[in-house]
């Protein structure tokens, strides 16, 4: 027990055999305002619960428990963990550290930052924070259990900060089954898994759970080398109200996907929502609800070994800023993006090479007043293949904007295009645009109508090389 009016306990033990322990303790009581407590070890450490008085101090307290000095096998059981009442003028930290060895935790809520994170290692000298990566992982990373296992929910006032790496047949390296909140600060996730059918790199198991760093950001970093998915995110809602998200996701080999997301699995933030999916095997990325930037830009890049790159059955919407979605597959789909896409300006391409794929399939697009142009690109050089294919309503919305469809293969787009009156001197063009194709890639364009009264042109382009052109009803100032 530390009495008030003290500072910090501090327990150190070192075993070298790790058969043996560490440090073991009985339950521990903290009385003194802004005192730290560590357990320190090359081996295991296992404590009893932990009882702390509110942080009224001017300085952040810290509970650490630290075995990086130790190997894969020397863990950390940590009691369980209580905060006194009062107000907590300055933050309480909360930290497990270990070099490979696996994290498993409970429920935790503290006024601080919680740091949990197994991927501590070195050649020589001190272990650092991300020795342990996908490259060495088989050699100094749990094989037997998931790399960090959250069994419950956990807030940390100002920010969460995650590591988790496993070696282990069909294990996570992250696996959450409840939710993550910051309200100060920001969410950041990395999860790294190597062997097994049944591994994600991260993966949230449970749909009411929701990942929300209130006034900060979200950035998630999966990366899966045998099978399943890099980000599996069977989640509740992903928000950053005042922030931005970024999720980038690795899978190689047989791997499933790269990052998928449930349809309960919203995303949401202020600012720019950044997505990156990259699979040997199956999607890159493949989601199944919306996503939401109320003031930046959406950005998609998808790759695919063996299957459609980039899937969305529902909205991207960014009615401040751009929809750009790149997507390349080597032998599928590249791009399909069947909910309604909302922007300022929008430019989606895909880039397959299948007899069987399309390179771009889009749905219905909005573009908002004040913003550019759509440009849509689907290249595929097999020309049993189609290049680009649209369904649903095309409203433009900005005066003078463009409108362009281009693919070195077919066109079929059946959406009703409207757009609005152009009151300006420099024209607005509709484009559709196979040229770079032969005389097989031909052009189905969908109906035009033009709203209010034009003072100035819109043109309507339709350009093949040799091909059939089949345009809708046309009327153009």
């Amino acid at each position: 027990s530390i009495l008030a009016g003290g500072t910090n306990l501090t327990v150190t033990g070192n075993n070298s055999n790790q058969t043996a322990q560490g440090v073991v303790t009985g339950a521990v009581t903290d009385s003194a305002v802004g005192g730290n407590i560590t357990f320190r070890s090359d081996n295991n450490v296992t404590s009893g619960a932990l009882s702390l008085v509110a942080n009224t101090g001017s300085t952040t307290a810290a509970v650490i428990y630290d075995v990086t000095s130790g190997n894969k096998t020397s863990a950390i059981s940590a009691g369980a963990l209580t905060i006194g009442a009062g107000t907590n003028a300055s933050g309480i930290d909360y930290k497990l550290l270990t070099s490979g060895a696996p994290i498993s935790v409970g429920a935790i809520t503290v006024p601080g930052t919680i740091v949990l994170d197994n991927t501590y290692g070195a050649t020589s000298g001190p272990a650092v924070s991300g020795f342990i990566t996908a490259a060495n992982a088989a050699t100094y990373a749990t094989t037997t259990t998931h790399g960090i296992n959250l069994l419950g929910a956990l807030s940390g006032a100002k920010g969460i900060s995650i590591r988790g790496v496993t070696a282990g047949t069909n294990l996570q390296g992250v696996a959450a089954a409840g939710s993550l909140l910051a309200a100060t600060g920001d969410i950041d996730v990395t999860g790294v898994s190597m062997t097994g059918t049944g591994g994600n790199g991260i993966v949230v198991n449970n749909t009411a759970a929701l990942i929300t760093a209130t006034t900060g950001n979200i950035s998630f970093t999966g990366v899966v080398t045998v099978s399943n998915t890099a980000i599996n995110l069977t989640s509740g809602a992903v928000s950053a109200p005042l922030g931005s998200i970024t999720l980038n996701a690795s899978a190689s080999s047989t791997a499933n996907y790269g990052l998928y997301t449930s349809g309960t699995a919203t995303l949401s933030a202020k600012y720019n929502v950044t997505l990156t999916g990259s699979t040997s095997g199956n999607y890159g990325i493949s989601l199944n609800a919306g996503v939401t930037s109320t003031a930046g830009d959406i950005l998609v890049t998808a790759n695919s070994g063996a299957s459609t790159a980039y899937s969305n059955a529902s909205t991207l919407s960014a009615s401040a800023g751009a929809v750009t979605v790149s997507a390349i597959s080597t032998s599928g789909s590249g791009v399909s993006q069947s909910g309604l896409v909302t922007a300022k300006s929008a430019a989606i391409t895909g880039t397959t090479n299948s007899s069987s794929g399309t390179a771009v399939t889009l749905g219905a697009v909005t573009l908002v007043a004040g913003g550019g142009n759509l440009v849509v690109t689907g290249n595929n050089a097999n020309q049993t293949g189609t290049g680009i294919t649209q369904t649903g309503a095309i409203t433009d919305n900005v005066v003078g904007g463009n409108i362009t469809f281009r693919s070195n293969n077919n066109i079929n787009q059946t959406g009703a295009v409207t757009m609005v009156s152009n009151p300006g001197t420099t024209a607005a063009v509709l484009t559709y645009d196979v040229s770079t194709g032969n005389s097989t890639s031909s052009i189905v364009a969908g109906s035009l109508t033009i709203t209010g009264t034009n003072t100035g042109p819109i043109d309507y382009n339709l350009f093949a090389a040799g091909a059939q052109l089949i345009p809708g009803a046309i009327s153009v100032p």
